[in-house]
């Protein structure tokens, strides 16, 4: 549990940059709704009628069956396709942790945040000789980190850090 910890630290650390950034965006461009923190902490908008609404993200970083690109879809066909993908395998959330370069046009209705995890965490994962590089490298991959759990936030932190 102690990771999740850390994690959690880290995680909550990146949400509240990014809504601090999104509060001093706000304040300088003319809206009809303005941010603010409520007595209980949550980020709150107030709309023309002074009605409070409490902000609610939820993220992901990763999307079954997508998979986040830097390259242009090979045709229109691809792009619809792919467009479907991402909309319906997303609908439930209103942020991604994405790597620089992936978006698209068809993920501006997202919040993007963009970090280094993924491709830190895949990089390191390509560097272990024995975990097999097949279609179902992913359960191998996962199945390696469960294993692993006291080591892989300190490998993180280190990666980071270089």
């Amino acid at each position: 549990m102690k990771n999740y910890g850390v994690f959690n630290i880290i995680f909550s650390g990146i949400c509240f940059l990014y809504l601090s950034g999104c509060m001093n965006a706000q304040e300088s461009t003319s809206s009809a709704k303005t941010w603010s923190i409520d007595d209980e902490g949550w980020i709150v908008t107030k709309d023309g009628k002074n009605v409070e609404n409490r902000f609610f993200a939820i993220g992901t970083w990763h999307v079954p069956g997508y998979v986040f690109t830097q390259e242009p879809e090979a045709d229109s066909l691809a792009y619809v396709q792919n467009e479907l993908l991402f909309k319906k395998k997303t609908s439930p959330f209103n942020m991604l942790f994405m790597s620089l370069g992936n978006e698209k046009e068809y993920m501006s209705d997202k919040i993007h945040i963009l970090n280094p995890f993924s491709p830190i965490l895949h990089g390191y994962l390509d560097r272990i000789e024995s975990l097999p590089d097949s279609a179902d490298k992913d359960y191998y991959r996962s199945q390696y980190i469960k294993k692993r759990k006291p080591t892989i936030p300190i490998l993180f932190s280190i990666s980071i850090l270089r």
